[in-house]
């Protein structure tokens, strides 16, 4: 993880990254408010939809994240989301995301 200069760049503008780890960047735009760069792609962030706070999870023990890498919890995951997909009654963006999760989790599986 690096820090980056806050002074911006002409090429920068209008965002002033705050943070850098890897390839992806969080920072300010001068309209928009919150965003963040993944893959040359520029992205506003919405804190009330997009965000998790992060204290909390940040408290949780690491251990409780490794344990996600169990091919049965994973099973059991995938199965429960596909559930979610078949259920009618809930909202066509929520069973739509269910979806993405289980590809996700497919394309990760160990």
């Amino acid at each position: 993880m690096s820090v980056p200069s806050l002074f911006l760049s002409d090429e920068a503008w209008p965002c002033c990254w705050l943070l850098e780890i890897s390839d992806r960047k969080l920072g300010v735009h001068a309209h928009d408010g919150w965003c963040m760069q993944a893959h040359g792609r520029v992205l506003a962030i919405d804190p009330d939809i997009m965000c998790i706070h992060l204290l909390p999870v940040l408290e949780l023990p690491a251990q409780d994240f490794l344990e996600l890498n169990d091919p049965a919890l994973q099973q059991t995951l995938k199965a429960e989301l596909a559930a979610l997909t078949l259920n009618k009654v809930m909202p066509q963006g929520s069973r739509q995301t269910a979806k993405r999760m289980i590809r996700n989790l497919s394309a990760v599986s160990v």
